[in-house]
């Protein structure tokens, strides 16, 4: 193979890795501009694609879809509102939601035994919790979690080897910061505990295994 024919057979190599990175990639939808609700947008998302949302108070109760990311314009400004009839969002395993306020719903986040990544959301003023997860424990980070009505973050039976609750300020909920039920074995690591009407950490004796490590707890009643 002479060397012109060597970079022609190299330039069709990059084209077809960049093709195939192209379509890994995902496509972009964007709500309300290709659909007018979240929930709609995420019916015709496929693995690997965003749905991006534009700021505004969407009442809706959400699902997210495995492998797909569910992002907010700005936390403060994009807001899901349950309106008290069922969780805000429930979970899907390998997704992601960032960026939002999740807000007024019986739960701000329902995950049954799926292992999302939440981050970046205010989660506030539920009727329950804030978070609840069974089995599985989603990977929790960067959050506030505040005045949900009865705990901040519910683990019920969870474990979690490669996820952890992580860099989050908990604060003023009704009952605990966190609360570990049944034989939830997770890491506990860097929160920020704080004026939460009981504890900031409750482990039932079933949950010894958990590890809580580096966190401030302050003020809780």
């Amino acid at each position: 193979m002479n060397k012109r024919d060597s970079l022609k057979s190299v330039r069709i190599l990059s084209l077809i890795i960049m093709g195939v990175c192209l379509s890994m990639a995902g496509k972009k939808i964007v709500v309300p501009h290709d659909y007018p609700t979240i929930h709609q947008a995420l019916g015709e998302a496929d693995e690997g694609d965003t749905v991006y949302v534009g700021k505004g108070v969407y009442y809706e109760n959400v699902t997210m879809v495995d492998n797909v990311v569910l992002q907010g314009q700005d936390m403060l400004g994009t807001i899901i509102d349950g309106r008290r009839l069922g969780p805000c969002v429930t979970g899907a395993d390998d997704a992601t939601i960032m960026n939002f306020t999740i807000r007024n719903g019986t739960v701000g986040v329902l995950c049954k035994n799926t292992r999302p990544i939440i981050k970046r959301n205010l989660i506030i003023d539920n009727k329950g919790t804030g978070i609840h997860a069974l089995i599985s424990l989603p990977e929790i980070n960067n959050n506030i979690i505040y005045r949900n009505e009865w705990t901040g973050i519910f683990l019920e039976g969870s474990r979690g080897t490669r996820t952890s609750v992580d860099h989050n300020v908990i604060l003023e909920n009704g009952y605990c910061a966190i609360y570990c039920a049944n034989r939830t074995e997770v890491l506990i690591r860097n929160n920020i505990t704080t004026r939460n009407k009981q504890y900031g950490v409750f482990i039932e004796p079933e949950a010894r295994k958990t590890r809580i490590i580096n966190n401030n707890f302050y003020e809780n009643r």
